[in-house]
């Protein structure tokens, strides 16, 4: 079973008019898509651009999204 906490906290976030950032990655040599965590840079210097964090685990259930290479092929499940 995949998890789907992000579908799950987009409709609790829905009636506030609000969702979190969700974007597309390459983990673990599958797409997936995660929490986007945005960065901000302290000083800007010219080209430079704030860059973006995602997590190797869930933020809600904490589970890991893509399984390491001893561990079973298993998905986040959130409970």
């Amino acid at each position: 079973m995949k998890c789907d906490c992000i579908a799950r906290v987009n409709e609790l976030l829905r009636p506030m008019n609000i969702r979190i950032d969700v974007g597309l990655v390459l983990l673990g040599g599958k797409w997936m898509a995660a929490v986007v965590v945005p960065t901000v840079l302290i000083e800007k210097k010219r080209g430079q651009k704030p860059k973006y964090l995602f997590g190797d685990f869930c933020p809600f259930c904490g589970e890991k999204y893509v399984p390491g290479r001893a561990e079973e092929d298993e998905t986040c499940t959130s409970t």
